[in-house]
């Protein structure tokens, strides 16, 4: 009976809920952060559900969940967009011209593209979101990528000019952040309150902060029509409310990382694509040890990780293998044959003999060198700390004795520079512009491993100061065949997100742009 009650009041407080609507939209096209629950009643099959988090603010530039930069993608245009396999896509801006050895960009911008609210899209707009991106007092996820900006101007409605500081023809592809329209509003105030008008291929109808925000199709876009006319966007405390959107049917699509992939309660009626990521997973190499600095055992170490299925077995369908920092399913990659001569047989070659303990060592000018290394951890890294002790067991099978020693962040991070250890367990980001030479560069700021090569360094400032995409792209080949040769690092894996759908709504989909996975949403089709 009490059960019975409960359920009663839980139906009526939903009815009740549901006669309010949000008419809270203020004339200059904002919103008020307080609002009531918005009642959404689109024409049957022509809408979507999706989740974000209830945001911190609408403005793409500075919003810290990558969730609401999907939802936002689809409101607001880059320049460019990176595709799926490193291409560049022209968007707002229609052509580029790189010049003076790789230190000008020349836009020419897309004519005929207007804002939601029938304005103009001009270079005036790309300036103001440019200098609001630099002049932002904190870090936000694009102000990196724009730091070797010397100079950037209007030339006309048109044409936009960026000079660099130093070369990097590849600064194009860093150009696929999304572009807010020039106004008085001043993105250091309006967190709470951003005027929402984008050039997308949707426009914001309605939002709810605390409950959700809707899009509906923009009909004036640029670049054709959208088969699915409205979107909802579901507002979840966090990331973990999501978990069970498919289970509930709350949510009909949603892109998930690979760290949280497995803790998504999906059905058999729920498909999905994978997406490639930037996020590159490696062993860095202490190049003082001796032993370490013969490429010969650092090339049978990559094997190691390779032929016991680190990935297969440990994050299968979560990464890709690598074999230098460019991701596998870029243009610019290369293909490696792994040798398929026995490991333990070449190991026994170098001199490596196996010993009564388990561990090989060689005898070098009457010194007993075993193979015994340490291995850095991020303690704060729980996958990472299930991948080195992986690593730790697949190198014992081999004669080769690790020892593991895991640190809290702060700690791990000041150790790894100290280069007292002799592998890290590593993870950064690799930019879309692949620009090397921070990681083996001899100058990078993330090469603490004391690699030193001047052929490397020569590649790495030929691909910055080639004016021609074609000719920097074949130098990106040269660079992966020079890390292969000489192996900087034990290039391990590009971890991946997901993108699941609801296969009793959706006809098969395809994934997007780097920069937005949602960004050719233009072609999926409800059933």
């Amino acid at each position: 009976m009490r059960k019975s009650v409960i359920y009663i009041l839980i139906i009526a407080l939903l009815i009740v809920a549901s006669c309010f609507v949000n008419n809270n939209a203020n004339k200059d096209g904002s919103f008020d952060s307080t609002t009531t629950n918005v009642v959404y009643n689109p024409t049957s099959g022509d809408s979507l559900s999706m989740y974000a988090i209830r945001y911190d603010t609408l403005n793409p530039l500075i919003t810290a969940y990558s969730v609401n930069r999907d939802m936002l993608s689809l409101v607001f245009d880059p320049l460019i967009s990176v595709t799926q396999n490193y291409s560049i896509e022209n968007k707002l801006a229609e052509n580029f011209v790189v010049s003076n050895g790789g230190k000008t960009i020349t836009l020419y911008l897309r004519k005929n593209v207007f804002w939601h609210d029938g304005t103009s899209f001009t270079a005036k707009d790309v300036d103001y979101t440019i200098n609001q991106i630099l002049n932002y007092p904190e870090d936000c996820i694009y102000k990196k990528n724009l730091q070797d900006i010397e100079y950037a101007g209007i030339i006309n409605d048109t044409i936009y000019e960026i000079n660099l500081s130093s070369p990097n023809a590849g600064f194009v592809y860093l150009l696929d952040f999304p572009i807010i329209q020039f106004s008085y509003y001043d993105i250091i105030d309006t967190k709470d309150n951003f005027y929402v008008n984008g050039t997308g291929m949707y426009r914001v109808s309605d939002v709810d902060k605390f409950a959700s925000v809707l899009l509906e199709a923009n009909g004036q876009y640029w670049n054709g029509s959208a088969n699915i006319k409205h979107i909802n966007f579901r507002l979840l405390p966090d990331e973990e409310a999501s978990y069970n959107g498919f289970a509930l049917n709350s949510i009909d699509t949603a892109v998930v990382d690979s760290e949280n992939a497995s803790k998504y309660n999906v059905g058999e009626n729920i498909g999905y694509k994978t997406a490639n990521g930037n996020r590159y997973t490696y062993l860095a190499v202490n190049h003082t040890n001796s032993l370490l600095s013969d490429v010969r055992l650092r090339r049978l170490i990559k094997r190691m990780s390779v032929e016991n299925r680190v990935i297969t077995e440990l994050i299968p369908e979560l990464a890709v293998s690598a074999n230098s920092p460019v991701n596998p399913f870029a243009v610019q990659a290369l293909p490696f044959d792994v040798p398929e001569t026995d490991i333990k047989e070449e190991l026994d070659a170098l001199g490596f003999k196996q010993g009564d303990n388990g561990v090989r060592s060689a005898d070098f000018d009457g010194t007993k060198m075993p193979l015994e290394f340490t291995l850095l951890i991020n303690q704060d890294n729980p996958s990472k700390i299930i991948i080195g002790n992986y690593i730790v067991s697949t190198m014992a099978g081999y004669g080769i004795s690790v020892i593991p020693v895991v640190k809290p962040e702060e700690e791990y991070r000041q150790a790894a520079f100290e280069n007292i250890y002799d592998l890290v367990l590593c993870e950064t980001k690799i930019s879309p512009d692949n620009n090397l030479g921070f990681l083996i560069g001899t100058d990078g700021a993330l090469n603490f491993y004391g690699y030193s090569n001047e052929t490397t360094d020569n590649i790495i400032a030929q691909v910055a100061s080639s004016e021609n995409i074609d000719v920097r792209n074949a130098l990106l080949g040269d660079l992966q065949r020079d890390f292969y040769n000489n192996m900087p690092h034990i290039p391990l894996y590009f971890s991946t997100s997901k993108v699941f759908y609801n296969t009793d709504l959706l006809n098969e989909i395809s994934v997007g742009a780097l920069n937005g996975v949602y960004s050719n949403i233009n072609t999926w089709s409800l059933k």
